[in-house]
């Protein structure tokens, strides 16, 4: 798995509140980031909206970055 640069440059698409089922039938909202980065399709990161910072949302892109760059598909040349 390549180890991604220290810093890394991401569009946000939209950030949006979104309300979701808890199982004590209450809702919580969340925070869905769309942001893309390269070449790579959007993506999605969902944050607990509690838990909602800029360092919180810095750290799931990063970690989302990582399993989708090591996930992507190979390239040939025909």
């Amino acid at each position: 798995m390549a180890k991604l640069p220290e810093e890394l440059e991401v569009r946000i698409l939209e950030v949006r509140e979104v309300p979701t089922p808890t199982t004590d039938e209450k809702e919580a909202l969340e925070i869905w980031l769309t942001y893309r980065y390269g070449d790579l399709p959007p993506r999605l990161v969902r944050i607990p909206k509690a838990e909602d910072t800029a360092e919180e949302r810095k750290k799931r892109i990063r970690a989302d970055l990582q399993k989708a760059l090591a996930a992507a598909p190979e390239v040939m040349k025909v």
